[in-house]
């Protein structure tokens, strides 16, 4: 037997000696391995600590939870809305929305307007049939070879807010038809600047449609704010414009003319035969129209240069109107109202209604109704998590008499300090007046320490002063001034007390503008692209061309109703200088505007010659003499401050300087999760701080077991050692015993 082997798999002891030497070995071993598990025993200890302090953190989130969730605006703006007959209108509302009843008659919907081509051989036949024609602005090329679905595609890609759809009946019974994206009169399909045959052959270069008639024969123009001003400064177009009656041609220079010289030049021709064609200008309220009455008008008509086009005489309508595009019309409380959509969004701040069948005679109810369930459910869940907390720490700091031995956390520093700050905070008062704290909502503790919610006294409350609930619960805020806006608080932000927070404003917010560096005289060329881009259009860029045509004015629209443009900016004839000018205030609203033309003679838009643009800046200033930091309008408490900390205003003026105070109280909710967030920061909390020095003890028993365990190993091969050196030492005496009985036996035979 080898002894430099003593932890071989295989072991033959006692062979010599008779001693059982393995069971000797391991009674040894064990013996000295006390040491370890009691160290075992302590690290199971405090490994159940750890768990009981998890599962008691875990019940401090839970109730910081509910407690967080009253300082939610929501839990205090909440309405239902309903409508006595949905199937008519609905109605729906937003946490901003205001409590009322509201009577609707409806007596028209909003329709998108559908116009139809003419019948066409098939889809896939050619037109035979070249030209342009502008839909809503937006100009088409037709060429011959094109059929019904090349030019759908055509229309459907040129995002003219028209969609083009293809109905096949069969050989000679192939349509188009075109929908407006958009319900509403304004959102009329409109067909313009037709060249060529191809609005002919589809059928869309229709009748006229005169707009206003007050009698037969008799047709007027659109209103105008001066009968004695120059069609060019009433932007009715530029230079000569001819057009013919009854034969006779006029001409007209938009620039020097104005209303009254086109009726007084019509009087002129047939003062002879007045009854055929008359001409007047009529007042209308403080506008004026141009009114052509007499045997031949309109039927004599002849637009040559569609001056009367302009004039708002008439618009051109496809032969086959599908569905009329037309306004929703109703009345809400008796007042009357017509929306270009079904869904209304702006007559009742913070709700929208939609308009779903029409009938005058039926009076439709919609009612908000202030819900009051959430903040009450809120409530309810901070006293069910409070009480799973009191329960939990009630639980382990239990003492069995029976047993002599307590809970895990029985004399617990922390959970004593734990239900100490909570119970001193859980009640105070914030605030003044009659209701003041949460014993004043109904919430008491009952004869065991459980807390419980008198609902019959939150419901009084509730109904005659919610604002008092709120302010109890949440943080409030108010300010000295309109131009200051009370936004939010934190949890570290402090009450300021009556005489609020001084707010000192070193740079008021500016928008972002942008300014064309010429100011272009008479009509345009059409062409200029003007692209848009910089941080306050992201990543992209967007475009705008002027058409033939457009006056500085025209551009300035196109981009207010384009839906890439109305959202972030507005633009305006400054000075006769086309001018942009970002929505919202601050540094992240800058842009840039560049134009495909270097200079800008005769356009409407900018060129690149001369322009300015001037990018926004953000506020800046003190919240109570101490540090804050500006993005746009808003002015937040820096980090660290003492006071102010998170606290975040609006300031919407321009002055610099003291402009007044802001007042902040901390709700009870922020009050409560501070004192929790001690017990649970990630960082310093006290839980933390616990859990860190656990996990230290637990690294350092492990690190004891390990030392322990190798000292055993060691002390096991050491004693195998031995028990062998004593086995071979046995093995030769017995040999040499054997060998001496061996000679003294034969010395006996002789």
């Amino acid at each position: 037997m080898s002894i430099g082997q003593p932890q071989s798999g295989i072991r033959f002891s006692g062979l010599s000696s008779g001693i059982d030497v393995e069971s000797i070995v391991r009674q040894l071993v064990s013996i000295e391995s006390i040491g370890r598990q009691r160290i075992q025993t302590q690290k199971a200890q405090v490994e159940g600590r750890q768990i009981i302090y998890g599962q008691l953190r875990s019940n401090i989130l839970a109730f910081n939870g509910a407690v967080s969730s009253l300082n939610s605006p929501s839990a205090y703006q909440s309405v239902t809305a309903s409508s006595s007959d949905a199937d008519s209108a609905s109605i729906s509302a937003t946490s901003s929305a205001s409590a009322g009843v509201y009577s609707l008659k409806v007596s028209q919907l909003a329709q998108a307007h559908k116009v139809s081509s003419a019948a066409q051989e098939s889809t896939t036949s050619a037109l035979g049939q070249a030209g342009s024609f502008d839909l809503n602005g937006v100009s088409i090329a037709i060429e011959a070879t094109d059929n019904l679905q090349t030019i759908a595609g055509k229309i459907n890609g040129s995002k003219a807010g028209v969609r083009a759809s293809l109905i096949n009946g069969g050989e000679g019974q192939a349509y188009m038809t075109l929908s407006a994206s958009k319900s509403g009169e304004e959102n009329a399909i409109e067909f313009s600047n037709f060249a060529g045959g191809a609005a002919d052959a589809l059928g869309f270069n229709g009748i006229k449609s005169f707009l206003n008639q007050p009698a037969a024969n008799t047709v007027r123009s659109s209103a105008l704010s001066s009968s004695s001003a120059t069609l060019a400064s009433l932007s009715i177009g530029t230079g000569t414009k001819s057009f013919d009656l009854d034969g006779v041609t006029f001409s007209i220079d938009a620039d020097t003319q104005s209303l009254q010289d086109i009726a007084n030049a019509i009087n002129t021709q047939f003062s002879g035969t007045p009854e055929r064609v008359s001409a007047q200008v009529v007042a209308d309220g403080a506008n004026f129209r141009l009114e052509l009455s007499g045997s031949e008008v309109p039927a004599s008509l002849e637009d040559t240069d569609a001056l009367f086009e302009d004039l708002g005489f008439y618009e051109n309508k496809p032969y086959r109107e599908l569905v009329k595009a037309q306004d929703a019309e109703y009345t809400l409380d008796g007042v009357s109202f017509k929306s270009a959509s079904n869904e209304v969004t702006t007559v009742l701040p913070g709700a929208s209604f939609s308009l779903k069948k029409a009938d005058p005679s039926k009076e439709i109810t919609l009612s908000l109704n202030a819900d009051t369930s959430k903040v009450k459910d809120s409530l309810q869940s901070l006293v069910d998590a409070y009480n799973n907390l009191n329960g939990y720490i009630r639980q382990n700091t239990q003492f069995d008499a029976d047993s002599l031995s307590g809970g895990p956390l029985l004399g617990d520093s922390i959970t004593a300090q734990l239900q100490s700050s909570v119970t001193s905070v859980l009640f105070n008062n914030v605030g003044t007046g009659d209701v003041r704290n949460l014993a004043d909502l109904g919430v008491l503790f009952d004869s065991e320490g459980a807390l419980k919610l008198d609902s019959s006294r939150l419901n009084t409350v509730l109904a005659e002063n919610p604002d008092a609930v709120r302010n109890i619960l949440a943080d409030s805020g108010s300010t000295s001034t309109s131009q200051l806006v009370y936004v939010n608080g934190s949890s570290k932000a402090k009450s300021s007390g009556s005489a609020g927070y001084e707010v000192n404003i070193t740079q008021a917010a500016t928008q972002s503008r942008v300014e064309a560096g010429m100011a272009p005289s008479g009509a345009n060329v059409g062409g200029e692209v003007l692209t848009f881009s910089g941080s306050l259009f992201g990543s992209g860029s967007f475009t705008i061309t002027s058409a033939v045509g457009d006056s500085l004015q025209d551009l300035a629209d196109k981009v207010n109703q384009s839906a890439n443009f109305k959202d972030r900016l507005t633009a305006s004839v400054e000075g006769g200088k086309l001018t942009f000018v970002s929505k919202n205030f601050g540094a992240s609203t800058a842009f840039q505007v560049t134009s495909n033309l270097a200079a800008d003679n005769d356009n409407s838009g900018i060129g690149t010659t001369g322009g300015t643009a001037t990018a926004g800046l953000n506020i800046a200033g003190t919240i109570n003499g101490e540090a804050a930091t500006g993005s746009g309008q808003f002015l937040i408490g820096s980090e660290d401050n003492a006071n102010t900390e998170g606290l975040q205003i609006q300031y919407t003026g321009a002055a610099t300087g003291v402009v007044g105070t802001v007042s902040f109280t901390s709700g009870l909710s922020q009050r409560i999760t501070s004192v929790l967030s001690s017990f649970t920061d990630s960082v310093d909390g006290i839980l933390t701080a616990n859990d860190n020095s656990i996990k230290d003890q637990i690294k350092d028993f492990d690190v004891r077991l390990d030392e322990l365990a190798d000292q055993l190993q060691l002390r096991e091969a050491f004693l195998r050692q031995r028990f062998a050196v004593m086995e071979q030492a046995i093995a030769s005496l017995n040999a040499q015993q054997s060998q001496i009985g061996a000679i003294t036996s034969g010395f006996g035979n002789g």
